[in-house]
Formats: structure tokens, C-alpha cells, sequence
């Protein structure tokens, strides 16, 4: 702060107003101007990093609320913007360095200001300790965000069913999974619903929830590759075959579906056709299809 300088309070006003007016360009160079000047002064390196962030210069964000610990590595406000930083970096980068950099920051920000965690950072937080598979973490701080005011993102359900279905909770995943699609219909989400279906062995449900996934989206082949692993525990396997030529015929050669292929047949009893897939199957690499994990 530069208290009892008019020249400094006539700055920090107008980048105050810049950025209250989204004039973000405007504001990001005043900030910068008033740096030259006073290269310390913290309001305006917390009002430049803010604006850094807000336009997507997440790198530049990152670099000042870095500084801005040099000067107080207690103070919980740079911890969690520096967080945020590294989760969107993760998210851009696909880099899981940047989560485990950004929760060690989080659980840093709650040790000196626990309110952090009652706001909308929480569902941040629980984003890094699901992305850290710490599942259990997870839960809870996406719990806390659904219980404050900002907690009305569909995608907090969708993250809460994936959790408890990692879990191992499928009554509760199942509960948070059709909330969601109450909310919102999509193929991802029924896919999501037919695997829980399918890891608990309730393959009548799994078959119904793959194929609302399939009316939603007709190319997605993990839908297809998933029904007709469904339609063989239930021993159907005229319509297992269906689901998995079609999966072939997104994917040519995709083992799973391959696989899929070869057991239909078999238990049609054409153990021909069955040995063919199978052989195909030993001349394929690594399967694309998911036929477990959820989204």
C-alpha cells in the first residue's frame, strides 16, 4: 500500500473501475504502470494477477500470486489463487503435476482461513482431491459446495456419482447420476449410469441406460462395445452380436468389440466365425474400448 499518495490512490481507483468494468486490457496495463512505480505495493499485484486470470493468462496469474507469497507465505488469498492457477493449467496441460501442486496449496489456504473451504472453492478443492484420487476428500468438499450458495452446477452431481461409484457406494452414485439426468439427458451420462448398472451385475438396466446413450449419441462406440458386453452375461447373444459388429464398425479391429464379436458367436455355437474374431483378436493392440471405469 502507498497510503497518503495521490498520485498512487488516483491509479488504483481507475484499475479498480477498469476491471469492475471488465475493461480487462485497460486494467492489466494501469496495473503494470503503477508497478513500475511502486514494484511492491500488494493491491496492485493482487488486481493484476485477478485480471491475468479473468483473460486467460493463467501462466502470468500464476507467476503473481507467486510474488505476491514473497511477501506474506501465511496469507490463505494467494494460496488458493495459486491453486486455481494449477488446476486450470492441469486442465489445459493434462498434467497431473498441476493438481498435486494445486491441492498442496488448497490444504495450505484452509489451514490459515478454513472459510475458503465454505465458498465456491470448494468445488475446486474437490476437483483436486478427485483428480489426485482421493475419492473420500472428494466427497465431502463436493458435499460442502452443493451445501452453499454457489453449489447449483450439474457437474457437481456428475463428479459426486463418478465418485461414489469408484467408491464402491453404487446406491448413492446411482442417486447423484439420475439427479443429473433429471436435470440434463446425455449419452455420457446414461453411459456413466450402464456401467455402474453393469459393475453391480444388474445387466437389464445396464442394456437400458446403453441404449438411451446410443439414441443420444449413434457413434459412440464405448456405448455399443458396453451393450453388447451386457447383452452376453445376459446370454443373449443374437443382439450382443448386433451391438458389437456396430462397435467393429466405428472402430475396425478394436479388441474389445473384437472380443465381443468372437464370444457372440461362440455362444450362438458358430465356433468358425469364433475362431476368426478370436485370431483377429491376438493381431490387435491395446483396446480402445472402456468396458469399465466410469465418466
Amino acid at each position: 500500500m502507498n497510503g497518503n499518495n495521490p498520485i498512487y490512490d488516483v491509479m488504483i481507483k481507475e484499475a479498480e473501475q477498469l476491471a469492475e468494468e471488465k475493461a480487462y486490457v485497460h486494467a492489466e496495463a494501469l496495473c503494470k504502470n503503477i508497478l513500475l512505480c511502486y514494484p511492491d505495493d500488494i493491491e496492485a499485484l493482487i488486481m493484476l494477477g485477478s485480471v491475468c486470470f479473468d483473460v486467460g493468462k493463467t501462466d502470468e496469474a500464476l507467476e503473481v500470486f507467486r510474488q505476491l507469497l514473497m511477501f506474506d507465505s501465511q496469507d490463505a488469498y494467494p494460496h488458493a489463487m495459486i491453486g486455481l492457477c494449477c488446476m486450470t493449467l492441469g486442465s489445459m496441460r493434462e498434467d497431473t503435476m498441476y493438481e498435486e501442486t494445486a491441492l498442496g496449496h488448497f490444504e495450505k489456504a484452509m489451514a490459515l482461513e478454513p472459510m475458503i473451504a465454505s465458498g465456491p472453492a470448494s468445488y475446486d478443492i474437490a476437483l483436486a482431491y478427485m483428480y489426485t484420487h482421493r475419492l473420500e476428500k472428494a466427497v465431502e468438499y463436493f458435499e460442502k459446495y452443493l451445501e452453499s450458495s454457489y453449489g447449483s452446477d450439474i457437474s457437481v452431481y456428475d463428479h459426486l456419482g463418478a465418485s461414489y461409484a469408484e467408491l464402491e457406494k453404487p446406491d448413492t452414485a446411482e442417486r447423484f447420476m439420475l439427479l443429473a439426468l433429471s436435470l440434463e439427458e446425455s449419452a455420457v451420462r446414461y453411459y456413466s449410469l450402464g456401467q455402474l448398472y453393469a459393475s453391480t451385475k444388474r445387466y437389464d438396466m445396464a442394456v437400458d441406460a446403453y441404449r438411451k446413450a446410443i439414441a443420444l449419441d449413434d457413434k459412440h462406440v464405448e456405448a455399443f462395445c458396453n451393450l453388447s458386453d451386457a447383452y452376453l452375461n445376459l446370454q443373449q447373444y443374437d443382439k450382443a452380436l448386433e451391438a458389437g459388429l456396430k462397435a467393429l464398425a466405428l472402430k475396425p479391429n478394436d479388441p474389445i468389440a473384437l472380443t465381443n464379436v468372437a464370444e457372440s458367436y461362440e455362444g450362438l455355437g458358430d465356433g468358425c466365425l469364433a475362431r476368426v474374431y478370436y485370431e483377429m483378436v491376438l493381431n490387435t493392440p491395446a483396446p480402445l474400448c472402456k468396458k469399465s471405469n466410469f465418466v
